[in-house]
């Protein structure tokens, strides 16, 4: 059974099926650069979405790239912050990480790969 965030995925999907999905959003940002310049207009519609969310009442939970908390430095063994998308709540009370996720064993390891990586290349 796959999962996200240990809820169960609907549908019957096979490990191969999530491996091409998986490429497909790696390499998204790519294939639009050859037809285009940038993605800005992406990027300036998620800003617009997230400064009416900051107005709003209601909590909008989004994937954003901000600086880890203990919680996440614990989770991928990193010895110090670094910028990588976190799942995190927005309203009108600001921008809190949310500090429970459940990974299983492969996305922890290619979790804490990413967040290795990024923290290498800094200075």
């Amino acid at each position: 059974m796959i999962s996200l965030n240990a809820k169960p995925l609907p549908g019957n999907f096979s490990e191969d099926e999530l491996k091409v999905w998986e490429e497909q959003t790696k390499n998204t940002a790519y294939e639009i650069r050859k037809t285009q310049e940038s993605t800005h207009y992406g990027v300036a519609q998620c800003v617009i979405q997230l400064l009416v969310d900051l107005q709003q009442s209601h909590i909008k939970t989004y994937p954003l790239s901000v600086y880890t908390n203990t919680y996440y430095n614990n989770l991928l063994d990193l010895k110090k912050s670094i910028y990588i998308s976190l799942m995190v709540e927005v309203s009108e009370k600001g921008v809190f990480i949310v500090d429970h996720i459940s990974l299983n064993p492969r996305e922890l390891k290619l979790y804490k790969a990413s967040a290795h990586s990024i923290a290498a290349n800094l200075k």
